[in-house]
Protein backbone atom coordinates (compact mmCIF):
# COMPACT_ATOMS: atom_id res chain seq x y z
CA UNK A 1 0.00 0.00 0.00
CA UNK A 2 1.26 3.11 -0.98
CA UNK A 3 2.51 5.59 2.31
CA UNK A 4 0.00 8.36 1.57
CA UNK A 5 -2.68 5.54 1.62
CA UNK A 6 -1.22 4.04 4.58
CA UNK A 7 -1.52 7.11 6.81
CA UNK A 8 -5.07 7.88 5.70
CA UNK A 9 -5.96 4.09 6.88
CA UNK A 10 -3.98 4.08 10.32
CA UNK A 11 -6.11 7.68 10.89
CA UNK A 12 -9.19 6.21 10.44
CA UNK A 13 -8.04 3.11 12.57
CA UNK A 14 -6.87 5.66 15.28
CA UNK A 15 -10.24 7.85 14.75
CA UNK A 16 -12.66 4.27 15.53
CA UNK A 17 -10.27 3.31 18.37
CA UNK A 18 -10.08 6.91 20.11
CA UNK A 19 -13.81 6.92 19.66
CA UNK A 20 -14.55 3.97 21.54
CA UNK A 21 -12.20 4.44 24.13
CA UNK A 22 -13.35 8.08 24.62
CA UNK A 23 -17.32 8.23 23.95
CA UNK A 24 -18.00 4.71 23.44
CA UNK A 25 -19.63 5.28 20.08
CA UNK A 26 -17.51 4.39 17.54
CA UNK A 27 -18.76 7.20 15.32
CA UNK A 28 -17.75 10.05 17.53
CA UNK A 29 -14.45 11.03 16.10
CA UNK A 30 -13.42 10.47 12.06
CA UNK A 31 -10.57 11.37 10.19
CA UNK A 32 -10.33 15.15 9.76
CA UNK A 33 -11.66 15.04 6.02
CA UNK A 34 -8.56 17.38 5.12
CA UNK A 35 -5.86 15.52 7.71
CA UNK A 36 -5.76 18.34 9.68
CA UNK A 37 -5.33 21.50 7.25
CA UNK A 38 -8.58 22.94 7.69
CA UNK A 39 -7.87 24.89 10.78
CA UNK A 40 -11.76 25.95 11.35
CA UNK A 41 -13.05 24.86 14.75
CA UNK A 42 -10.69 21.71 15.30
CA UNK A 43 -7.20 21.15 14.49
CA UNK A 44 -5.28 17.46 13.80
CA UNK A 45 -6.01 14.43 11.73
CA UNK A 46 -8.90 13.08 14.24
CA UNK A 47 -11.82 15.61 15.17
CA UNK A 48 -15.46 14.65 16.79
CA UNK A 49 -18.36 14.55 13.90
CA UNK A 50 -20.69 13.88 16.49
CA UNK A 51 -22.26 16.98 19.10
CA UNK A 52 -20.20 17.03 22.13
CA UNK A 53 -22.79 17.93 24.24
CA UNK A 54 -24.86 14.59 23.67
CA UNK A 55 -21.81 12.81 25.66
CA UNK A 56 -21.66 16.12 28.03
CA UNK A 57 -18.54 17.61 26.56
CA UNK A 58 -18.29 21.43 26.22
CA UNK A 59 -15.28 21.03 23.80
CA UNK A 60 -12.90 18.77 22.37
CA UNK A 61 -9.41 20.03 23.97
CA UNK A 62 -7.74 16.87 21.99
CA UNK A 63 -5.49 17.76 19.69
CA UNK A 64 -4.70 14.28 17.70
CA UNK A 65 -2.15 13.57 15.10
CA UNK A 66 -0.88 10.59 13.53
CA UNK A 67 2.50 9.66 12.01
CA UNK A 68 2.61 6.13 10.08
CA UNK A 69 5.60 4.53 8.45
CA UNK A 70 8.80 6.33 9.03
CA UNK A 71 10.95 4.14 9.44
CA UNK A 72 14.27 6.34 9.58
CA UNK A 73 13.08 8.42 12.05
CA UNK A 74 12.16 5.95 14.87
CA UNK A 75 12.77 7.69 18.05
CA UNK A 76 15.60 6.51 20.50
CA UNK A 77 16.92 7.56 24.18
CA UNK A 78 19.30 10.01 22.20
CA UNK A 79 17.58 10.77 19.09
CA UNK A 80 13.79 12.11 18.99
CA UNK A 81 14.41 14.99 16.98
CA UNK A 82 11.88 14.22 14.31
CA UNK A 83 9.23 13.43 17.21
CA UNK A 84 9.96 16.81 18.76
CA UNK A 85 9.29 18.23 15.08
CA UNK A 86 6.05 16.41 15.05
CA UNK A 87 4.87 17.27 18.79
CA UNK A 88 6.12 21.11 18.83
CA UNK A 89 3.99 21.59 15.37
CA UNK A 90 0.74 19.72 17.20
CA UNK A 91 0.76 21.85 20.13
CA UNK A 92 1.21 25.47 18.38
CA UNK A 93 -1.71 24.32 15.99
CA UNK A 94 -3.22 23.12 19.12
CA UNK A 95 -2.81 26.06 20.69
CA UNK A 96 -4.61 28.00 17.89
CA UNK A 97 -8.24 26.35 18.92
CA UNK A 98 -7.45 25.81 22.54
CA UNK A 99 -6.87 21.70 21.92
CA UNK A 100 -4.29 21.84 24.95
CA UNK A 101 -3.96 17.95 24.94
CA UNK A 102 -1.86 16.60 22.80
CA UNK A 103 -2.16 13.15 21.54
CA UNK A 104 0.34 12.51 19.10
CA UNK A 105 0.10 8.71 17.78
CA UNK A 106 3.30 7.45 15.89
CA UNK A 107 3.61 4.19 14.47
CA UNK A 108 7.01 3.64 13.15
CA UNK A 109 7.65 0.96 10.88
CA UNK A 110 7.66 -3.02 12.83
CA UNK A 111 7.06 -1.15 16.42
CA UNK A 112 4.15 -0.92 18.99
CA UNK A 113 2.59 2.36 18.36
CA UNK A 114 3.33 4.85 20.49
CA UNK A 115 1.45 8.01 22.30
CA UNK A 116 3.66 11.44 22.91
CA UNK A 117 1.50 13.33 25.10
CA UNK A 118 1.65 16.32 27.52
CA UNK A 119 -0.60 14.60 30.20
CA UNK A 120 1.03 12.76 32.88
CA UNK A 121 -1.60 9.93 34.19
CA UNK A 122 0.00 10.01 38.12
CA UNK A 123 0.24 6.46 38.34
CA UNK A 124 -2.97 5.39 36.59
CA UNK A 125 -0.71 3.83 34.11
CA UNK A 126 3.32 4.16 33.59
CA UNK A 127 4.75 6.33 31.11
CA UNK A 128 7.68 4.33 29.40
CA UNK A 129 9.85 7.82 29.03
CA UNK A 130 9.71 11.37 29.65
CA UNK A 131 11.44 13.32 27.44
CA UNK A 132 11.90 17.07 27.21
CA UNK A 133 11.15 18.84 24.41
CA UNK A 134 12.13 22.83 23.55
CA UNK A 135 9.03 24.86 22.42
CA UNK A 136 9.17 27.54 19.78
CA UNK A 137 9.00 29.97 22.68
CA UNK A 138 12.20 28.91 23.82
CA UNK A 139 10.77 26.53 27.13
CA UNK A 140 10.21 23.19 27.47
CA UNK A 141 7.89 20.91 28.24
CA UNK A 142 8.14 17.20 29.49
CA UNK A 143 6.28 15.04 27.02
CA UNK A 144 5.23 11.49 28.26
CA UNK A 145 5.72 8.31 26.11
CA UNK A 146 2.85 5.57 26.37
CA UNK A 147 2.37 2.36 24.42
CA UNK A 148 -0.92 2.84 22.54
CA UNK A 149 -2.17 -1.05 22.95
CA UNK A 150 -1.50 -0.55 26.97
CA UNK A 151 -3.23 3.33 27.14
CA UNK A 152 -6.43 2.14 25.05
CA UNK A 153 -6.72 -0.96 27.56
CA UNK A 154 -7.26 1.87 30.89
CA UNK A 155 -10.87 3.41 31.49
CA UNK A 156 -10.51 6.76 30.01
CA UNK A 157 -12.57 8.44 32.30
CA UNK A 158 -10.13 6.63 35.21
CA UNK A 159 -7.20 7.99 33.33
CA UNK A 160 -7.78 11.21 33.00
CA UNK A 161 -9.69 12.02 36.26
CA UNK A 162 -8.65 15.38 37.63
CA UNK A 163 -8.34 16.61 34.14
CA UNK A 164 -10.11 19.16 32.46
CA UNK A 165 -10.61 17.32 28.98
CA UNK A 166 -14.33 18.03 28.34
CA UNK A 167 -13.52 22.29 28.34
CA UNK A 168 -14.74 22.72 31.36
CA UNK A 169 -13.89 25.56 33.16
Amino acid sequence: MEPKKKGNAEERKQAKDLAIWMFNDPDVLKRHATSGMDKSVYTGDVVPMKQLQEFGWKKFNFMIECKTGYPNNTPSFWNYEKVSDWYRKAKLEGNLTGQNIILLICQFKNRAALVFTNQHFDGRIMFSACIPIHLNNGTFEYVYVYNLKELLKREFKILFEGINYKGDT
